[in-house]
């Protein structure tokens, strides 16, 4: 979402700035995590959004979000009860 936001024209200017900037801090702690983490799952997760980072910002216009399933309708597994207020 942070990332359609940045891309999206006809967002304030003032938000996109915002969004680019929480990019380019969140493409910083991925770098230096990937110098710490042990964990190879985890090193795969995080050199994998941090190819996507430099992808949105070296060629904006030729970046493509992924699209998402959409969840299925109704409250999640293991949660019961009337959400509505009804």
């Amino acid at each position: 979402n942070l990332a359609k936001l940045a891309l999206h024209k006809e967002a304030a200017p003032q938000s996109r700035a915002i969004a680019h900037m929480k990019i380019d801090q969140l493409k910083n702690w991925l770098t230096a995590q990937l110098k710490v983490i042990a964990d190879e799952d985890w090193r795969a997760h995080d050199a994998y959004l941090l190819t996507q980072i430099k992808k949105l910002q070296n060629d904006p216009d030729e970046f493509k979000l992924e699209i998402l399933s959409t969840p299925p309708p109704g409250a999640p597994i293991g949660m019961e009860g009337d959400f509505c207020g009804n």
